[in-house]
């Protein structure tokens, strides 16, 4: 079978994880490129940096947590590609997701409703772990290195604003394309003070109206 034409990016910190189970699910989808980044900085500096080295059309933003089903990537990649010729080509697929031990959540299956830049105004809904059209991601300017949470709702925001649009991949059985573990707490896992200030930050940056 022929590679997808799409990078895989890593921000690596999980080793014995990723070993074992991550980077096996990823090579199961079959994609042309794996990037995996470690060393100093945060989470989005090695987003950049994979996308930097990226050759591929689509990229893929991978935490060393998740894992995908072996048809994930395909699904995206044939839902994104239904769109190239409507003459507004998606920039973005996106799925269901399951989230399991996350500290702030109980454990969920994540059914995110279709692309509208107004419900995204009103909060996130749409996972990092997404298709994104290299051009497109280049064009939105990348991820915004000062953000160290809420950077996924940031980048569909001014993809929005650009006047970018997504699309969402669905199976027969609706089901969730990949798995969060979130195995340990992370930033995830900060108090409601400081997951209020970062809501805020991304509000006040692209000037949305407050919550009522």
């Amino acid at each position: 079978m022929k590679p997808l034409p799409i990078s895989v990016i890593v921000p690596l910190q999980r080793t014995d994880l990723y070993n074992a189970a991550v980077h096996p699910a990823i090579q199961k989808n079959n994609p042309t490129q794996i990037i995996n980044i470690t060393g100093p900085g945060n989470a989005n500096q090695k987003r950049n940096e994979g996308a930097s080295k990226a050759t591929e059309t689509y990229l893929f933003f991978c935490d060393d947590d998740t894992i995908l089903l072996p048809y994930c990537l395909s699904t995206l990649y044939r839902t994104m590609q239904a769109t190239q010729s409507t003459g507004r080509p998606a920039a973005v697929a996106y799925c269901n997701f399951a989230v399991i031990n996350h500290p702030n959540m109980r454990n969920d299956f994540c059914e995110p409703p279709d692309w509208d830049p107004e419900q995204l105004r009103k909060a996130n809904y749409i996972s990092m772990m997404s298709l994104i059209r290299a051009d497109a991601f280049h064009k939105a300017g990348g991820l915004d290195e000062t953000i160290d949470r809420y950077q996924d709702w940031d980048l569909w925001l001014t993809m929005a604003e650009m006047g970018m649009r997504g699309v969402k991949a669905t199976t027969k059985r609706n089901e969730a394309l990949f798995a969060a573990l979130y195995v340990d707490k992370g930033i995830t896992s900060s108090n409601w003070q400081e997951i209020k200030a970062a809501r805020q930050r991304i509000r006040t940056k692209h000037r949305l109206p407050a919550i009522q």
